[in-house]
Formats: C-alpha cells, sequence, structure tokens
C-alpha cells in the first residue's frame, strides 16, 4: 500500500488553512520515532495523521526522540494548530499482531514559548503535555 503524505497550507489565522496529512502508511522498524512531528522558531502547522500502521519502532540516534510510535515536539515560539489522530494502528498491526514500538505509542513535548491548540479531540482533552502508551 503506498501511503500519501500531503503538503502544508496557509496558516491557522488565513482562510483555508489547510494541515499537513500523512495518511495510509505503514511505518515499521523506523529508529527514533515512526512519525517525528517537530516545530521550531516561529512556525505554524497543522496535522492530521489518519490510518496508518505504525509499529516496531526501535530507539535510533537522535537525542530527541526514542522509538515513540508518533511524537510530536514544539520548540522556540511554534504553534501546533491542530493534531488529528484518528483511525491508526499504534503498536498493534491491523492483523491484531503485536508490533510494540520501544517507547510511547505517541508523545508530545514542549519546549520555550510554543503553544499547542487549546482542544483536543481525544476522549480525554484535558491534557497539554503527555505520553500516551
Amino acid at each position: 500500500m503506498a501511503g500519501k503524505i500531503g503538503t502544508i497550507g496557509t496558516s491557522p489565522s488565513m482562510a483555508g488553512a489547510i494541515p499537513f496529512l500523512i495518511n495510509s502508511n505503514s511505518i515499521s522498524g523506523n529508529g527514533d520515532a515512526g512519525i517525528f512531528v517537530r516545530l521550531q522558531n516561529d512556525s505554524q502547522v497543522g496535522v492530521q495523521i489518519t490510518q496508518n500502521s505504525v509499529v516496531n519502532q526501535i530507539n535510533g540516534p537522535s537525542p530527541l526522540a526514542a522509538g515513540e510510535g508518533i511524537h510530536f515536539r514544539t520548540e522556540d515560539t511554534s504553534f501546533l494548530w491542530d493534531a488529528d489522530i484518528e483511525n491508526n494502528f499504534i503498536g498493534i498491526g491491523s492483523n491484531g499482531s503485536a508490533g510494540p514500538n520501544i517507547s510511547n505509542g505517541i508523545e508530545f513535548e514542549t519546549f520555550g514559548n510554543s503553544r499547542l491548540a487549546t482542544h483536543c479531540s481525544t476522549p480525554d482533552s484535558r491534557w497539554s503535555r503527555s505520553s500516551i502508551t
């Protein structure tokens, strides 16, 4: 199955803002993280991660990630205005077989004056920095 990676649209303050799309990929055995989203300086982006299989990630050479399935890192004055993570297999394959990632399933890290959107579409939207295993 060929994966699809979209393009980054305009900033969220402009009409027609389009998030970066990561859709329908099978990701296995990457070093550091299966999907790594890093915002630096004053960057602004939204990300939609849908219908991916992210299994068997390992710790690679980067000190910024350690084998997470999906890792978000915001730095400086960046703004992550959308983070939709829907209908993914993280740590278990679509066939039901185990494929654990060596670290967390999903991890968010924030540094400096970076910001995350104030609403997260999760069953428990009270967290802003969290690790989900």
